[in-house]
């Protein structure tokens, strides 16, 4: 499902600070770890193809890389696995 969906500004607590990630989703997974929810964040698009509550699937097109936000470096799709909560310290290597 996706849980936010848009331009990662004003009251956003998604990410260090705002306009980290520019235009971004973040989806939350059936899946879980030790009982603990997993979200994936995808950063800096150029355009957000879903609305908030939508639920997605594997496949699903949820938008087009871009260079919003702080992308340094030039166009790319930041990724990020989340566990436990949706905010920036609950990143975790996807390794």
């Amino acid at each position: 499902i996706v849980v936010f969906a848009g331009p990662d500004v004003g009251g956003a607590s998604i990410s260090p600070q705002p306009n980290f990630y520019g235009n971004a989703v973040v989806i939350e997974h059936t899946q879980s770890i030790n009982g603990q929810p997993v979200y994936t964040l995808y950063g800096h698009m150029s355009f957000v193809a879903v609305a908030r509550g939508q639920v997605v699937h594997s496949g699903d097109e949820v938008g087009k890389v871009g260079g919003t936000g702080v992308a340094l470096g030039g166009t790319h799709l930041h990724f990020e696995v989340r566990v436990g909560y949706n905010d920036y310290v609950s990143t975790r290597n996807p390794e």
